[in-house]
């Protein structure tokens, strides 16, 4: 049957909430009734003996009812379903209230006025399985009068009920040990003994120690029903014992009860993977802060029948800068249902929400680094958008309060190049307030976006994704990936009558955001690499060095010469000889291309040996320090960022005909 578990009464949940969902998980189960009267009537004349002996003139009337079997139970499912109503008021009754009502089924009969020969006969059928089915056809009462006459008793039993509550002891406890007044000085060595204290604990209480914190309060057993459905219990610990089996998990009573608390508070999705954001004040957060913090929640819970997570547009606001204290949020998917992905919110938030915010965020994708960004593009609007630091991380439990406005646990791999350390603050120097790590993230962050929204396609495909797995394996890479994800756009754009103008157009408006991502976390290398690609393309540009179209093979012409002749180079050459046979070369192309009466000429001929110089004296000797086989290597990923500061020297036509884009 649905059982109501100690623990909900002990968090003061109201009777009408707990009855409320006692009824939905009843009204959804499908009852057979002639499989259910078929148990009625083999339980009945198990007992039948027994009881007849005791209540001979009863039994007759029993008797004439298990003979009569087509009238024992209701025909009507509904009224099948209100016996199974009345079932789990039973067993409410006689789980949590038997100190005040000795017998749950006399108190149920004078609740529903039934009869007292009723009563005799009925006690003939098991109390539990069969009795509340078998007493449906001897009431009246409609459905409603049925729920409302339970639910007014239940809140009457409740609010007369005298519960002691062991959690203030726990928490006077808590606060004698752990809340620290007076001198720093003393406050350390107060600390330090704690320490030792714990130390001691973790030491001797071998295997028994709370998996999730170090306190001395008592433990005992973790089980399921404590925590959400994506939290196992079975987790590996280094308190629990090795070897063979299952060993079973000890947590103390508090942090049992943070794991109930949100539990209780935060409806689950099916399927979830929650994370946790931790917000915490830089001093404080005032009355007012709370209150309106409770009341917006209110209003939102409000808003629909239903309310899950309130999801943020999180690509929105970091697209577009300085947007990132004005976010959009919503509870609905655009089918109008209730959004199952972002920050969950509090049944009630009037007991939850306090100085210490956290709230379960279920971050949307198909894998964990999809996941993690979810996560992390919402903690980092909501930490600017509260004003408040914030740690992002998949503990209910924080385990330590940091010092800085981002703290970011448990990094996903492939988002290393971008999310490069844990703990990002404002200020690199809160004296001279010059710009930190943060402010770096964001401006990374917002390129990131800007460059997905630009190469967008209609495709499944995350263009964010790749972009920061692209940072993972290196600034070069980034060029590569954002250039593939760029022709796909062009490509799938059915629409454009010249796709070399959209490419060019699209590529000089990413190039910005490109080198955002790609000098930051290049160093040196990328930062002199930049400088001498930027210096080939204006040479590129400026000497003609390309065929007669503005696609991507015309205008890699030099670059192809050069890769060519040093992939099949040969010892017989030096670099001297090398450079004037490539630079011969792209003079020998452009003669072949060009009109009789444009043949080039020295001053092609001078662009040519500059570009070649340029390239070997510079990109191969200055930053890769003439190693050929790592130039090679990153042979495809020169081509891509050379491409992106080709596109960049061609004028668009606006600018060559001071007409708009349209003409």
């Amino acid at each position: 049957g649905i059982k109501v578990d100690p623990k909900c009464l002990e968090l003061g949940i109201p009777f009408e909430r707990l009855w409320n969902t006692m009824h939905a998980r009843v009204q959804s189960r499908s009852l057979d009734r002639e499989v259910l009267l078929g148990k009625v009537i083999e339980r009945t004349e198990r007992g039948f003996e027994k009881n007849a002996t005791l209540h001979p003139e009863t039994a007759v009337t029993v008797r004439q009812k298990l003979n009569d079997s087509h009238t024992l139970l209701p025909l009507n499912a509904d009224h099948l379903r209100d016996g199974e109503l009345v079932r789990t008021y039973y067993i409410f009754l006689n789980k949590h209230f038997t100190q005040q009502i000795p017998d749950a089924w006399e108190h149920i009969y004078n609740l529903l006025d039934v009869p007292t020969a009723t009563r005799q006969w009925l006690n003939f059928f098991d109390s539990l399985w069969d009795r509340p089915y078998v007493l449906m056809p001897e009431l009246a009462h409609s459905h409603e009068t049925l729920y409302t006459l339970i639910e007014a008793d239940g809140m009457r039993l409740l609010e007369s009920s005298e519960r002691e509550d062991d959690k203030a002891d726990l928490f006077d406890d808590y606060l004698a040990r752990y809340a620290l007044f007076g001198p720093m000085g003393n406050v350390r060595l107060t600390a330090v003994s704690q320490f030792s204290d714990h130390l001691h604990e973790y030491m001797s209480n071998q295997h028994k120690q709370c998996v999730h914190c170090s306190t001395l309060f008592p433990t005992d057993k973790w089980m399921t029903n404590d925590v959400r459905s994506d939290i196992t219990v079975q987790t590996f610990s280094n308190r629990l014992r090795g070897g063979p089996g299952e060993p079973k998990k000890y947590i103390c009573r508090l942090c049992q009860l943070q794991f109930l608390v949100e539990r209780l508070n935060f409806e689950e999705v099916r399927g979830e993977k929650t994370m946790y954001l931790h917000f915490f004040p830089y001093s404080f957060l005032p009355a007012p802060f709370i209150t309106a913090l409770r009341e917006n929640i209110d209003a939102i819970r409000q808003t629909t029948d239903t309310v899950r997570a309130l999801w943020c547009d999180t690509h929105t606001t970091l697209a577009e800068p300085g947007s990132g204290i004005d976010p959009k949020f919503a509870v609905q998917t655009k089918a109008g249902k209730p959004h199952p992905y972002g920050v969950y919110m509090p049944r009630v938030p009037r007991n939850t929400v306090g100085n210490r915010l956290i709230f379960p965020i279920n971050p949307a994708g198909d894998n964990d680094s999809q996941r993690f960004l979810f996560a992390l593009w919402n903690a980092l609007v909501l930490q600017r958008h509260l004003g408040l630091r914030v740690m992002l991380t998949e503990s209910p439990v924080a385990p330590f309060v940091p010092e800085v406005e981002l703290y970011v646990d448990n990094v996903s791999l492939s988002c290393r190049g971008l999310v490069g350390r844990n703990d990002y603050g404002r200020f690199a120097d809160l004296q001279q307030a010059t710009d930190g790590p943060l402010v770096d993230l964001w401006r990374q962050a917002t390129a990131v976006h800007q460059i997905a929204n630009r190469v967008r396609t209609a495709s499944s495909r995350d263009e964010v994704l790749a972009i920061v797995q692209a940072m993972a394996n290196g600034p070069l890479y980034v060029y590569y990936t954002v250039e593939k994800l760029l022709e796909a756009r062009v490509r799938g754009d059915q629409k454009v009558s010249a796709p070399e103008w959209l490419e060019i157009r699209l590529a000089q408006q990413i190039l910005p955001d490109l080198k955002i991502l790609t000098l930051n976390k290049g160093g040196k290398f990328m930062t002199e690499l930049s400088q001498h690609l930027q210096k080939l393309a204006e040479i590129a540009w400026q000497g003609g060095l390309r065929g007669k179209t503005l696609k991507k093979n015309s205008l890699m012409t030099p670059l192809d010469h050069v890769f060519v002749k040093l992939n099949q180079r040969s010892m017989a050459f030096d670099d001297e000889a090398l450079k004037a046979v490539i630079a011969e070369d792209i003079f020998e192309y452009l003669e072949r291309i060009a009109d009789e009466q444009y043949a080039p000429g020295k001053r092609k001929m001078g662009y040519a040996n500059d570009f070649v110089n340029l390239f070997f004296d510079q990109v191969y000797h200055s930053v890769y320090q003439g190693n050929r086989t790592r130039l090679l290597a990153d042979e495809k990923l020169l081509r891509s960022a050379f491409m992106f500061y080709m596109r960049q020297q061609i004028p668009t036509r606006q600018q060559e005909t001071g007409e708009s884009d349209n003409q």
